[in-house]
């Protein structure tokens, strides 16, 4: 068999010396068979040559301490099953003469590939780690993502409601709706729109400075146009009555007032409240 890459770092980190290198030598574990307790001193490839034979129940490494271990452990790490021809190997490497094996950190690797798919780290933020990231120290959107978390607002964050979202693009590209400056999960009313813009883009009408769900007639944006009632002056008596007269729309626009409609501006240019004949609610 084959030490992987994998299992090569693991018998580094764990059998090596204090640099986390293979060593022939200088290293201390105890051995446990049946509940009995061995001592031993040696280098790295015997330490795990006692756990390779299957012949002991685990290995506790005293110098440098490193913990306890198993034959399954070992096996796991290295995706295989370790034998003693790859402790023979280690061997091979365990002096700085050699080409000694040493435990390579994560935070070395500079390529993504190597740091994820032949070392097993996580590569983030540019760099590669030993640890998976938390959402929250994510700085851009890819790994955001990747790491199943989810950007808006500039940042990475765990989870996410509308209520939280304060980006309007964010809030529209999370299925969300934005009106009245806030971000919201349900749909508005057209009444509670406080804004013309918010109001027109709900497929509302803004009137009165209020968002209305149905239109006001034509006339009455006339009305507004000109400043309200009370700004009504004698050339606008006289546009309406002539476009009554004439049936033609004012300037403008596509409506032809009636009779009364002109009556009712006329009562607005006396001061007199002319919305019963309008249609409107314009007379304060």
């Amino acid at each position: 068999m084959t030490l992987t890459v994998m299992g090569k770092q693991y018998i580094c980190e764990n059998f090596g010396d204090a640099s986390f290198c293979c060593a022939t030598s200088g290293l201390s574990w105890l051995y446990t068979v049946g509940g009995m307790d061995y001592n031993e001193t040696g280098g790295t490839a015997q330490a795990v040559s006692r756990l390779a034979s299957g012949l002991i129940d685990s290995l506790t490494m005293t110098s440098p301490a490193r913990g306890t271990f198993t034959q399954a452990m070992l096996n796991a790490a290295n995706e295989q099953s370790v034998t003693l021809s790859d402790c023979q190997e280690i061997t091979l490497h365990d002096e700085p003469s050699e080409d000694q094996w040493c435990f390579i950190p994560c935070s070395t690797h500079t390529d993504q590939n190597t740091c994820e798919n032949i070392y097993h780290c996580y590569w983030y933020n540019g760099n590669c780690h030993a640890d998976p990231p938390t959402c929250a120290g994510l700085n851009n959107e890819p790994d955001c993502t990747r790491y199943g978390c989810y950007w808006y607002d500039g940042a990475c964050h765990p989870t996410w409601t509308c209520e939280n979202i304060v980006n309007p693009a964010d809030c529209v590209a999370y299925g969300c709706y934005w009106y009245n400056g806030a971000c919201h999960s349900a749909a508005p009313d057209c009444e509670t729109l406080n804004n013309e813009p918010d109001c027109s883009a709900y497929g509302c009408h803004w009137y009165n400075g209020i968002c209305h769900t149905i239109d006001q007639p034509e006339l009455c944006y006339w009305v507004d146009a000109k400043g309200g009632p009370a700004n009504i002056v004698i050339t606008d008596v006289f546009e309406m009555v002539d476009s009554y007269l004439f049936t033609v729309p004012p300037s403008g626009y596509s409506f032809v007032p009636t009779l009364q409609n002109a009556f009712g501006v006329i009562d607005y240019f006396l001061g007199f409240n002319g919305d019963p004949l309008t249609g409107c609610a314009k007379f304060l």
